[in-house]
């Protein structure tokens, strides 16, 4: 299972979701210290919320190894979904580069 296996990933993720989800910068903190924590505890680390242009619903999770961005379904848009697929495809290249 992939995890996010370093303080220098949890940085360039949380980069993207401020890039293509509009995070905020106030947020970097717990979620780089949230996951350096968690390292080798995967349980943890299923879903983090960080309140972008998704609205409230913006999380960004774990699953199955996978890491990716989300939002409630009811709440998404064109517009929002546009967002997902952006960060999501940087998510999966970041990782994809990192693993192995």
């Amino acid at each position: 299972m992939s995890i996010i296996a370093s303080p220098e990933l949890s940085e360039q993720a949380y980069d993207i979701l401020v890039a293509e989800c509009a995070a905020p910068e106030c947020g970097r903190q717990a979620f780089c210290e949230h996951h350096n924590a968690s390292l080798h505890n995967t349980d943890s680390l299923s879903e983090w919320r960080f309140d972008g242009n998704l609205g409230y619903g913006s999380k960004f999770k774990q699953h199955n190894g996978q890491y990716y961005v989300a939002g409630y379904p009811e709440d998404m848009t064109p517009e929002r979904w546009a967002f997902v697929r952006a960060a999501n495809r940087r998510l999966d290249s970041l990782f994809a580069s990192k693993s192995g």
